[in-house]
């Protein structure tokens, strides 16, 4: 004998089985929502409280800001000189890696890895950075340098390894996008 369907399984001498749930109305089915809404609203706010400590603490203390910039280290070699050295020696090509040391013996201390240093107005300091790298440009080696996580002050007091601090407004300077060109060497 041939069962019609996979469903519709029929021998002789046995039965079909049936289940509990299929007794059971489908509305019944359904898992029941917890009634803990107290709960959940405790949580919510909870949650409104620790955003709104933390958008007072960040107004009341002032956000950080990132100090980048370069520092150009001027060739002092007369231009045909500087034009011919870079063409007979490619390391000394624009685009080519340099530091401050390659320009003048002088400006050996102005490399990747020299401190930048950041004092507020009362001469304290608040941030240090480090030179990045550096550059040849047309008659100047050119350096990056960063400093990260810089507080609020009134003014800035900026040094570039031991070369002397150049001051900034903080209007100033974020009008200039906290960032700065400078040179040394003309």
């Amino acid at each position: 004998m041939r069962p019609r369907s996979a469903w519709s399984l029929t021998w002789p001498g046995l039965t079909q089985p049936t289940f509990a749930w299929q007794n059971v109305p489908v509305n019944e089915l359904q898992p029941k929502a917890p009634r803990n809404r107290g709960a959940k609203l405790l949580i919510l706010g909870v949650a409104v409280l620790i955003g709104l400590a933390i958008a007072i603490t960040y107004l009341l203390t002032g956000r950080s800001n990132t100090i980048t910039g370069s520092l150009s280290v001027i060739d002092d070699v007369d231009a045909d000189i500087a034009r011919i050295l870079r063409e007979s020696r490619p390391e000394y090509g624009i685009g080519q890696p340099c530091d401050g040391g390659d320009v003048s013996s002088g400006y050996g201390d102005i490399r990747p890895g020299a401190g930048v240093t950041v004092k507020n107005e009362a001469g304290e300091i608040i941030a240090t950075g480090s030179v990045t790298e550096g550059a040849w440009t047309e008659g100047s080696c050119d350096l990056n340098f960063l400093v990260e996580d810089v507080p609020k002050a009134e003014f800035y007091q900026i040094e570039v390894s031991h070369r002397g601090e150049q001051r900034y407004a903080h209007d100033d300077l974020a009008a200039k996008e906290f960032h700065l060109e400078l040179s040394i060497g003309d």
